[in-house]
């Protein structure tokens, strides 16, 4: 049997595990939001219930846990969804008649109220990869998960002393993926939760990886009743960002200078940093560098001015030049933080990439998720000039990277709403200031001293 629709679903079950027993709460869900994020540990939601059997007594959002089963119908190739989350608040409580209520009960992963309940202070020698998984599955300072829970933990480079900074795991978990590199010591690692789990991954990697799906814009095909064709149809679109000169040069994207201050030596030293090496390092979706190489009045290059983006900071990368600290403590030089990569280079290479972002509404699917690639071809509007593709917009075409998903389920209508992001593109055009803009330039200059 086919599917019908490709926004059908049907939802199997919806439990809730109270204190008195199973709460079956199938019949009285009225729409459920599903949330994961690049840049979130965890994985959260929201479901909207109309309660007539006064249930909400015997819920508590103090931690019970709630379960859901919902699957693509009648197809099972298409993904389905199971998964157990806690209940951490309910709201938004009110009467709909006399006789029945709704609500909205709030939820999110068991490691996230976990985490909230302790802190890790211990010291660590070795790899930050091996700090997130000694995190994620020790039982004394961590979570204790089953590896079936782990998606990806990718290797980091580099041997540190680490001091735990008494922090929440979870929040010890960003903060390693924070000052963790990779083999071409590029500070690019980000920690998420999926649908496959969590995952401790660079953008590099990521970013390389095959793509799940070809998202077009063409019309529906009313008259094929093929809905698993309808799965790459995007319903909607819009464009959130795309370039914003002034937002780069603030966040060091085309360059930026980092002071380092090493107290031990009572030194300051600069480390200039090109945004051209820094994309050069790194693996991207697409074939071409995003951006545009301004001349300023004075023939400098806006990718030549490392003053735009200064980062200060203590710093101990002078410490291998002390005489001291090689006769007395050798090895610490080798541990010490890369300060000057994941305080200057890590912000510019986040930067890039949320620049170029589009909002995409898709029909429900579980697959769609943060950290997986999707193949846009975007739409054009207006006449395609004779070397354009009528209907295609290259400039906004390529692959990408889910940065956000929501998935919503209402009145048997599932759409999967996604937030995509690339720092590169397929369009080979570069663009840089031209010999006409600076002589009109000029000329209006001129103008104007004149009136």
């Amino acid at each position: 049997m086919n599917l019908i629709d490709s926004t059908q679903f049907i939802i199997k079950e919806v439990t809730i595990q109270t204190k008195g027993g199973a709460l079956n709460i199938t019949d009285l869900v009225e729409e459920i939001h599903l949330y994961d994020n690049l840049f979130l540990p965890v994985s959260s939601g929201e479901v909207l219930i109309t309660d007539a059997a006064k249930l909400q007594e015997r819920i508590s959002p103090n931690g019970d846990p709630i379960q859901f089963y919902i699957k693509k119908m009648p197809n099972e190739d298409v993904a389905s969804f199971v998964k157990i989350f806690r209940i951490y608040h309910i709201s938004t409580r009110r009467n709909v008649n006399s006789s029945s209520e709704s609500y909205i009960i709030h939820f999110v992963a068991d490691e996230m109220i976990f985490s909230q309940q302790k802190k890790l202070s211990f010291g660590f020698d070795g790899k930050y990869s091996d700090l997130v998984r000694k995190i994620l599955t020790d039982n004394l300072n961590g979570f204790g998960l089953d590896v079936k829970k782990i998606a990806e933990i990718e290797p980091t480079t580099g041997i540190r002393k680490i001091t735990m900074p008494n922090l929440p795991p979870l929040d010890t978990l960003e903060w390693c993926a924070k000052r963790a590199i990779n083999e071409k010591n590029i500070p690019d690692y980000v920690f998420f939760s999926n649908i496959s789990g969590y995952n401790f991954s660079s953008l590099s990697r990521l970013l390389s990886k095959n793509s799940i799906l070809d998202i077009t814009f063409s019309p529906k095909n009313l008259d094929t009743g093929e809905a698993i064709l309808e799965m790459g149809r995007a319903r909607g679109f819009e464009i959130v960002s795309q370039e914003d000169t002034i937002s780069k040069i603030k966040s060091g994207v085309n360059a930026g200078v980092f002071i380092g201050f090493a107290q031990l030596t009572r030194s300051i030293g600069e480390r200039t940093i090109n945004g051209d090496d820094t994309f050069a390092s790194m693996s991207h979706a697409n074939k071409n560098q995003i951006g545009t190489d301004i001349i300023n009045r004075d023939r400098t290059s806006i990718k030549d001015n490392f003053q735009g983006n200064q980062v200060l900071s203590a710093n101990q990368a002078n410490r291998k030049n002390s005489a001291y600290v090689k006769m007395n403590d050798p090895t610490s030089i080798s541990k010490e933080e890369t300060q000057e990569l994941f305080l200057q280079q890590r912000r510019a290479i986040l930067s890039r990439l949320m620049e170029k972002r589009i909002r995409i509404v898709m029909p429900g699917n579980f697959q769609l998720s943060s950290g997986f690639n999707v193949n846009v071809i975007s739409p054009g509007f207006g006449a395609a000039t004779k070397n354009e593709e009528k209907d295609f917009d290259k400039s906004m075409s390529g692959k990408y990277i889910i940065v956000g998903t929501r998935h919503i389920l209402s009145l048997r209508r599932h759409v999967t709403v996604i937030e995509v992001a690339t720092d590169s593109t397929n369009d080979s055009q570069k663009y840089s200031t031209t010999q006409t803009q600076e002589s009109a330039l000029k000329t209006y200059d001129k103008i104007t001293r004149a009136g």
